[in-house]
């Protein structure tokens, strides 16, 4: 992974940058998890770009709480 420090100011690019540096290493499986909107959109919108095998995104808190996973290869 990456040694550098991220000076993203947004959380949510941070996120991104970070499930990206996952794809782009040696790392097939990434989980993240959130408590807002716009991590989740935009990690649906990268999904076309990350070289993943799956990815999943636990999102809200409490009874609110929702699991989402994609695989993006088959088995």
């Amino acid at each position: 992974m990456c040694c550098q420090p991220i000076f993203h100011e947004e959380a949510d690019t941070r996120v991104i940058l970070l499930v990206q540096l996952c794809a782009n290493g040696d790392m097939r499986k990434v989980s993240t998890s959130t408590v807002e909107s716009n991590i989740v959109v935009l990690v649906v919108a990268f999904l076309h770009r990350l070289d993943l095998d799956k990815l999943r995104v636990d999102f809200g808190t409490g009874n609110h709480f929702r699991n989402i996973a994609k695989r993006l290869r088959p088995l």
